[in-house]
């Protein structure tokens, strides 16, 4: 079992191929929620000085459309490819990439919310996309589970075989599946989660509550020697499970056996496929395939309140790479708002509001103990084209209060009414 630990350190060696990719995303919302995306994949090996085959995109990095099908142009060559499509408002926006292998392709976890609320004199837009790897913590969980699955019944079998049918095996099997488990789970997913440069630092910090919470010394800084210590640590207490079952044996020669007989059944050729599996995941398969960066420009109707990636001009930019992919899935946020030109005509109220108002009015329009009501009188307040109703014509607890702001923030009276 001590393979383990260095099956973590030789995948993490292994985490960067010689390929690069660049994939570049532009999406366009338009106010009735459809959008218009484009997608383009540029590739290539910097070693590589003989030409590239036709299907080298597929059969190098292993980078495919998701779902070819769902675009309405596709145009591709050796190393790069290119995808265009419209999304009607309500239509599944497909995941980006997968990547092929030779069980079949393995989609990108990934998708777009789009919301659009009508606020009465504005519409707030709020976009959310998630881009994840194909492989996450997740499939490390499960593929851990079928990995100590064929422990346990492995060393069940061997005992027996030494010891005879008799030997009591439960309580082992019960630390492989469920306290072998939980540790080892954590510790990978600390792993995974610290790879990232930008989040390297916080591994050593992640490691030792890690340790405190399972009762393991953090014995060196050394991320091999340390999950080698681990594994034997684990390993140990497997066997003092037997030893506790099994009082008429030798203890000496049971944690003997014990310990050799794990180490046999991880380096067993049947095995090997689930020890693959849990590199896989521990790595992610960005972290196995080529070194891609991503650029995402979004762009929404009106002005962008609040984002998590960075404004230029009317869009904004979202730009992440294959390590924070591994680490966890990326969330691209961007709440916007339109004006309601005609509503504000009819009430009369000023339409140069800076960013300031803005995020003041979509938040009293969205809170949800005042919202209905807000949204209730600014309706009839621009039907009767008064602005005073918004002061005058709301009752409830923190609701004028509200109505009153609302109609401040609204007042062309205001200074620097009207616009130059």
């Amino acid at each position: 079992m001590r393979r383990a630990g260095a099956l973590v350190c030789l995948g993490l060696l292994l985490s960067s191929c010689g390929e690069e990719a660049e994939v570049r995303v532009v999406t366009r919302v338009f106010p009735d929620g459809g959008m218009q995306r484009t997608l383009r994949l540029d590739a290539r090996d910097p070693k590589r000085e003989e030409p590239y085959p036709a299907d080298w995109l597929s059969s190098g990095p292993g980078l495919v459309l998701a779902d070819r099908d769902a675009w309405d142009t596709v145009e591709s060559g050796p190393t790069s490819l290119r995808a265009e499509g419209y999304f009607a408002r309500g239509e599944t926006v497909p995941a980006l990439l997968a990547h092929r292998g030779e069980e079949g392709d393995r989609p990108d976890r990934g998708g777009v919310r789009l919301m659009r609320q009508d606020l009465v004199v504005l519409d707030r837009f709020l976009y959310e996309e998630t881009v994840g790897d194909a492989v996450g913590v997740p499939e490390l969980a499960s593929s851990l589970d079928v990995l100590l699955g064929k422990v346990a019944a492995g060393l069940r079998e061997e005992l027996r075989r030494q010891f005879g049918p008799d030997v009591v095996t439960a309580q082992a099997e019960a630390s492989i599946l469920q306290r072998a488990r939980a540790t080892l789970l954590d510790l990978l997913t600390a792993v995974r989660e610290t790879e990232p440069p930008s989040k390297r630092p916080q591994r050593t910090s992640r490691l030792q509550e890690v340790h405190a919470q399972h009762k393991l010394p953090l014995t060196s800084e050394d991320l091999e020697q340390a999950m080698e210590a681990d594994v034997q640590a684990l390993m140990d207490r497997i066997a003092a499970e037997v030893v506790r079952a099994n009082p008429g044996l030798d203890a000496g020669a049971l944690t003997a056996f014990v310990t050799g007989a794990l180490s046999r059944i991880l380096e067993e050729p049947e095995v090997q496929p689930s020890v693959e599996a849990v590199q896989l995941a521990l790595l992610g398969a960005y972290g196995l395939g080529a070194r891609t960066q991503f650029v995402s420009r979004v762009t929404l109707p009106g002005r962008v309140l609040r984002t998590s990636g960075t404004p230029d001009g009317d869009a904004v930019v979202f730009r992440f790479d294959q390590d924070e992919l591994v680490a966890g899935d990326v969330t691209l946020r961007i709440e916007s708002v339109e004006l309601n030109a005609d509503a504000l005509t009819r009430l009369g109220a000023r339409r140069d509001l800076d960013m300031e108002s803005l995020l003041r009015l979509a938040d009293l329009l969205t809170r949800p103990d005042l919202a209905e009501p807000l949204q209730a009188g600014l309706k009839r307040a621009v039907q009767a084209g008064k602005l005073s109703l918004l002061r005058d014509g709301l009752a409830g607890e923190g609701v004028q209060e509200a109505g009153a702001e609302i109609a401040d923030l609204l007042d062309p009276a205001r200074p620097g009414w009207p616009p130059s």
